[in-house]
C-alpha cells in the first residue's frame, strides 16, 4: 500500500513540476503560430514610420484585413492626408484621395509596398518560408516572441522583417522591416488589434 501511495505521489509531483516548467521559445512559437493561423480577419490601428536617408515620415492608418489577401487601409494622420483610402480585393485596388475627391483603379497593385505593412502579409511569408528565426524580447515589462523571415523578391532595401508578438495574448505589437545592411527602414506599431471580426466581402467591392 505504501509503495502504491509513493508511486502516486511521485506521479503527482512530476505532473506538477512539468506544469510549472517554462515553455521554450520553440514551444511558444508553435502556440503563437496556431493562434495566428486561426485568424481569418482582423482590424487594428497602425502607427507607421518610414525611414529615408535624410528624414523619416510617420503616419497613422486603420487596417482591415481578410484572409488571404484582401485589405483596406485608411489614413488617420497626418491631417492633410486624413481619409485617403486604399481598398484591395486581391486582384486590383481602389485608391481614393479625399482632399481632391479623386479615385483611381489600379491592376496588379500587389507589387506596391503597402501590403508589407499588414500583419496578414507577414503571416503569408511565415507560412511559405523554410527559414524562420525566433527570439525573446522584453519591452516595458512585457514579454514578446520575435519572429523573423525573409521578404520575397530579393529587394536590398527591404530584405527581411521581424514581428514582435505578445507571449500572453498572442497579439502582434510591432513589425520592423530591415534592409540588406540590417538598417531599420520601416516600423509599424499595432494598436487595438481584434481577431476574427465580421468583415463582409462587400467592403472590398471595386466599381
Amino acid at each position: 500500500m505504501k509503495r502504491i501511495l509513493l508511486v502516486i505521489l511521485s506521479v503527482m509531483i512530476a505532473l506538477y513540476l512539468s506544469g510549472c516548467r517554462e515553455k521554450t521559445k520553440e514551444e511558444e512559437f508553435n502556440d503563437i503560430q496556431k493562434t495566428l493561423n486561426s485568424v481569418m480577419t482582423y482590424t487594428c490601428e497602425a502607427d507607421i514610420t518610414v525611414k529615408g536617408n535624410k528624414s523619416s515620415k510617420s503616419f497613422k492608418a486603420k487596417h482591415m484585413f481578410k484572409n488571404p489577401n484582401k485589405y483596406i487601409a485608411e489614413i488617420i494622420e497626418p491631417k492633410e492626408n486624413e481619409g485617403n483610402k486604399t481598398v484591395y480585393n486581391g486582384k486590383q485596388a481602389y485608391l481614393h484621395n479625399k482632399q481632391i475627391n479623386q479615385h483611381t483603379i489600379l491592376k496588379d497593385f500587389e507589387i506596391s509596398g503597402e501590403e508589407m505593412l499588414f500583419i496578414g502579409y507577414f503571416l503569408k511569408n511565415l507560412n511559405t518560408t523554410e527559414e524562420v528565426t525566433i527570439g525573446i524580447d522584453k519591452i516595458d515589462e512585457k514579454d514578446y516572441l520575435t519572429i523573423e523571415v525573409d521578404i520575397p523578391g530579393n529587394n536590398k532595401h527591404r530584405k527581411y522583417e521581424r514581428l514582435w508578438v505578445d507571449k500572453k495574448t498572442h497579439i502582434p505589437y510591432k513589425l520592423v522591416i530591415f534592409d540588406d545592411k540590417n538598417n531599420e527602414v520601416v516600423k509599424v506599431i499595432y494598436k487595438d488589434v481584434e481577431y476574427n471580426v465580421d468583415i463582409q466581402d462587400e467592403k472590398f467591392t471595386i466599381k
